[in-house]
């Protein structure tokens, strides 16, 4: 099997978790590789990739109150706000009633409505500060309830879509943030092991560097994936194509044996995820959303494609192929039985991997034994037959 013309020059970006992974305190940060990007948005994908920090047991009766006790401040500040709100709307509302087109129609009222705010003296609206003073810690309580309530939400649905559990997804997300600039906190709430409110914390560019966290409070924290990462989670999703290279690259201490994006032939030539040429090996990432979901009818629509991307490995000179999937390991096994039966593989021998990290590591460490012999040759050693994997 022939190197690549061309492959993805990026796998070097992938250094954190590669070391994370031979790393007992860290390594949990890599099962972050096998999630979709899909299961970490939050709302488009445009806005960034999250997880949710979480110790909580009792705080759900505490949001509930403070979004109640916030809820019945608003309808006060509102109340308080009406007589200078009254005239205002009216006024807008009449200058928007002649406009000709939508257009026009919303230019008045933004215009109409800055001016009207802007004549108005100072001592009209000195006369709400008061009555927000003193509506403020049931507005900041509704606010914080609000961001706990919408943080936890997306928590749940990541634990549902990614298949982890508690456990798993926690020591994910508390090895990330050890895990230097992978992930980075957007906002907490919190609640004193005392009891009282919850209290919201806004982290700035650099984290929480002086707001700390009392010991015992339970808390939810969100945190954003970093650019860099959420750059290679998102759209092709090659993050973990590049770890899988660079880790076998890191442990190989010979040339570069691994090749992610691996082309033949230019950009629009074909591709394998990850190519081994010495090995003539493979590695397809199937990378699926929410896989703790699917069942065997949306297994059966993956096939065919997966099948026609096989034969092409296969003519690219791969003599096994080891596809890398999130699924779980029952539907794994149904994908890897339904592979010879949708079109002919002869000639190329494929293994599915699933059990998340647990499936992938001993792999990926089991190629980089079996390239020991290349090494013995560059040094000009006696060859001893590869035990082959897969």
């Amino acid at each position: 099997m022939k190197p690549p013309s061309d492959y993805d020059q990026r796998a070097a970006t992938l250094e954190p978790f590669v070391i994370a992974a031979k790393s007992p305190g860290l390594s949990s940060a890599c099962e972050l590789l096998l999630v979709h990007g899909d299961d970490l948005a939050w709302g488009a994908r445009e806005f960034g990739l999250f997880v949710v920090d979480a110790d909580v047991e009792d705080m759900d009766d505490t949001i509930e109150v403070d979004r109640a006790r916030g809820e019945l401040g608003f309808i006060e500040l509102l109340r308080r706000a009406l007589p200078f709100l009254r005239s205002a709307i009216a006024d807008v509302a009449k200058r928007a009633g002649s406009a000709a087109t939508e257009a026009e129609r919303q230019a008045a009222i933004g215009a109409f409505a800055a001016q009207q705010i802007s004549s108005k003296k100072s001592s009209e609206f000195d006369r709400l500060i008061p009555d927000l003073m003193r509506l403020l810690p049931s507005l900041s309580g509704w606010l914080a309830s609000a961001s706990a309530s919408a943080a936890l939400d997306l928590r749940n649905r990541q634990l549902e879509a990614s298949g982890l559990d508690e456990e798993d997804y926690g020591e994910m997300v508390a090895a990330l943030e050890r895990l230097s600039g992978a992930a980075l906190p957007i906002y907490r709430v919190s609640v004193p092991a005392a009891g009282g409110s919850a209290e919201l914390s806004i982290a700035g560019a650099t984290g929480f560097g002086a707001t700390m966290l009392a010991d015992d409070s339970e808390y939810v924290e969100v945190l954003r994936l970093a650019p860099w990462l959420a750059v290679l989670k998102s759209g092709e999703e090659v993050a973990l194509p590049l770890f899988l290279a660079h880790y076998i690259n890191s442990h190989y201490p010979g040339a570069a044996a691994a090749f992610p994006g691996a082309r033949w032939g230019g950009k629009s030539g074909p591709e394998i995820d990850v190519a081994i040429p010495h090995l003539a090996v493979g590695l397809e990432v199937k990378l699926l959303h929410a896989p703790a979901s699917i069942g065997q009818q949306q297994i059966d629509a993956q096939v065919p494609a997966l099948v026609r991307q096989l034969k092409q490995y296969r003519d690219l000179g791969c003599v096994r192929a080891f596809v890398i999937t999130n699924l779980p390991e029952a539907p794994a096994r149904y994908l890897a039985s339904r592979l010879p039966s949708e079109g002919d593989l002869t000639g190329l021998s494929t293994t599915v991997i699933s059990e998340r990290l647990d499936g992938v590591l001993p792999l990926l460490d089991a190629l980089v034994a079996e390239l020991q012999p290349k090494l013995d040759e560059e040094l000009g050693l006696p060859k001893e037959p590869p035990q082959p994997v897969g």
